[in-house]
């Protein structure tokens, strides 16, 4: 969905650096058609340096530190400006919440600019990206930025009528590609597995220790939670997260999928999923999932160990699919249900 760089008619000699991290993997086409229509130059970063992980000054997630060796790289390419975008919020599932992004998303180019004192102010370029109160407020920072480019606020408008158009085009792509996964997965004698998580630690090979490749390696498919058709899906109330949002509406689809079953990838030191994992136990009962957590020194044979115990698991399962029924857990607490529909508690 991101324009073909051959195609660039540049209209500035100037070209600006995108680290892969974070909103990247989420609003690439945006950004990247922005930059297309406005005729100025992208460049990429492709690879995760060790001097810019190094450069961590405090003890963040992994796709933090990720964050940094990227942007180390393109620093290293000497770009006259590198795309840092404070991602604050998108458009919420939910009539009652936001839906933010976590601390450290946020704070990308503030924690940076402290981590790089090399990289000039002036060649930062940081806007705050908000859709929560619609595409004309979204589109602000996004002409400021064009006319900190030298181009005219009608130039720059225009540009981000043209990204926006595309964002929506991918994500309607993403909606029918899910729709039809969705039922090609249920039609399927071998289990399927949706990948759960956040795009920037799920989908990339910088951040999954090829936790896909290791499923479809094994003869398993494998689906995006954030291609699911899950937007209707009810979940436990005030979730403010983003991500929070499309991961549980996407487990409480895939609850009732007797055929699909949940890699929930995380990381050490993330805030929003040491509640969210909780909220995953509770909608899932007893169907059986699987949490990997990661850092920069998880190994690769504990992976590959947990993801074959957990294939082993899911096909004990479905073979006691017909005899298991309903459960939910709080605290040792086992609520069953009788005859009557009368619930009473009992210690377990």
């Amino acid at each position: 969905c991101a324009p073909d760089p051959a195609s660039l008619i540049k209209k500035k000699d100037i070209a600006v650096g995108i680290p892969r991290c974070f909103s990247f993997y989420t609003l690439w086409p945006l950004y990247a058609w922005f930059f297309h229509s406005l005729g100025v130059q992208t460049i990429v970063s492709e690879e995760i340096v060790h001097e810019g992980t190094a450069r961590v000054e405090s003890n963040y997630c992994f796709p933090a530190e990720i964050a940094h060796g990227a942007v180390q790289d393109i620093f290293n390419r000497h770009c006259d400006y590198i795309f840092l975008p404070h991602f604050r919020d998108m458009e919420s599932y939910e009539n009652n919440a936001p839906a933010s992004f976590c601390p450290i998303t946020q704070s990308l180019p503030y924690y940076i600019k402290k981590a790089f004192p090399e990289i000039p102010e002036e060649n930062i370029l940081s806007p705050v990206v908000s859709f929560m109160y619609g595409t004309e407020k979204a589109a602000e920072p996004f002409i400021a930025m064009g006319l900190r480019l030298g181009f005219s606020e009608a130039e720059a408008k225009e540009a981000f009528d043209v990204a926006y158009k595309k964002q929506v085009e991918c994500f309607d792509q993403f909606s029918n590609l899910g729709r039809r996964a969705l039922a090609e997965a249920r039609l399927l004698k071998r289990p399927v597995i949706a990948i759960l998580g956040r795009p920037y630690n799920s989908f990339t090979t910088d951040a999954n220790m090829g936790i896909p490749r290791k499923y479809t390696s094994r003869g398993y498919a494998v689906i995006p939670y954030d291609i699911l058709p899950f937007e209707d899906q009810p979940i436990y109330p005030n979730m403010y997260w983003y991500y929070g949002q499309q991961n549980m509406k996407a487990a409480s689809l895939l609850k009732n999928e007797d055929n699909i079953f949940i890699t929930y990838i995380t990381n050490f030191s993330c805030a929003p999923d040491s509640f969210m994992l909780h909220y995953l136990k509770w909608i899932m009962g007893v169907k059986p999932f699987l949490i990997l957590e990661m850092d920069s020194h998880t190994a690769d044979a504990g992976i590959d160990t947990r993801i074959e115990a957990f294939l082993d698991i899911i096909e004990g399962y479905r073979s006691k699919l017909h005899e298991l029924k309903e459960d939910r857990y709080d605290n040792h607490l086992r609520f069953v249900n009788d005859p009557d529909q009368e619930i009473h508690i009992r210690n377990d």
